[in-house]
């Protein structure tokens, strides 16, 4: 929206509130002074469905996926006190997960940041997070990570084909 500052949509504020507060009709001047552009900031990822007569409205601004340091980074800002070997071993499993073909919804930052407040309650080693033989392939609490059943489903059954390709060896 455009208009005055100190304005309600580009009309002067008095008739707009007066027009409101009294219910009266009372016909809109437009304000003087310097326009100023006002906007609103929304955030989104791309799952949501957007009508086209907004999205014709948008200015959009891509911003990568955080790297493994960056993410690093976000962790110690949420939980400063994190052994720093269980950050390491997560973040490892964590960008292992987003790299599956055909997730519908990769795990992002705030689902991370779940998931290590649960390795953590629940006295998660980085140990048990690194083992990875056939019986261990799906790491500890990975609901936390993917939220689509689907995605549940494709892990488990990749899952399963790596523990029954590894009990064939």
């Amino acid at each position: 929206m455009c208009g005055d500052y100190d304005s309600v949509i580009g009309m002067n504020k008095e008739n707009s509130l007066n027009r409101f507060l009294k219910k009266n009709s009372v016909k809109h001047f437009p304000a003087t002074g310097d326009a100023t552009l006002c906007g609103v900031i929304i955030t989104s990822n791309n799952e949501k469905e957007l009508p086209d007569a907004f999205l014709r409205r948008c200015f959009f601004h891509y911003i990568s996926f955080p790297d493994n340091d960056t993410m690093q980074k976000i962790v110690d800002v949420h939980y400063p006190d994190i052994k720093s070997k269980l950050v390491s071993e997560s973040l490892k499993v964590f960008y292992e997960l987003r790299e599956i073909p055909g997730l519908k919804k990769k795990p992002s930052t705030s689902e991370l940041l779940d998931w290590l407040k649960l390795l953590m309650n629940e006295d998660i080693t980085p140990e048990m997070l690194r083992e990875k033989n056939s019986n261990n392939i799906i790491p500890p609490l990975h609901g936390a990570l993917l939220k689509n059943e689907q995605d549940v489903h494709l892990f488990e059954r990749l899952a399963f084909l790596a523990r029954r390709e590894d009990n064939q060896n």
